[in-house]
């Protein structure tokens, strides 16, 4: 989970560089991980935090159609949850906008891979999420 700590004392600004900052990026995305199982009919996610969410893949044309267009992503991605989830809505709402918003890129990522699959024609990636404990 993540801790508020205060600043720490060796940080050396002068000595930071593009390098140190990428693999600063890197090292918080891969603790930061949600992981994701696909069982048909349903996407699963555990999150961080160690939350568990499902969310449908056989949707139906007009499933996204409630979703305003002009909300942030942020905003489409937590009415989607809380639609499917409407017990953990206190849930939803305390994750970490980072864990949020890579749900939805994922979910978006996983119905277009059903779809290409539903075609005949998935390849599956090299970004499969890691076996869970």
């Amino acid at each position: 989970m993540v801790q508020k700590n205060d600043i720490p004392d060796d940080l050396n600004f002068e000595e930071a560089t593009e390098e140190s900052y990428e693999a600063g990026i890197v090292e918080a995305g891969k603790a930061l991980e949600n992981r994701y199982i696909v069982r048909f009919p349903d996407l699963y996610v555990r999150t961080y935090e160690g939350h568990t969410y499902r969310l449908p893949l056989a949707v139906r044309a007009d499933y996204f159609d409630d979703e305003d267009g002009q909300e942030s992503p942020l905003a489409q991605i937590k009415s989607v949850l809380t639609r499917e989830n409407p017990t953990k809505r206190k849930l939803i709402n305390s994750e970490m906008s980072v864990t949020l918003l890579a749900i939805g890129d994922r979910y978006a990522d996983v119905i277009a891979d059903v779809q290409m699959a539903s075609l005949g024609k998935y390849k599956a990636s090299s970004a499969v999420s890691k076996p869970t404990a």
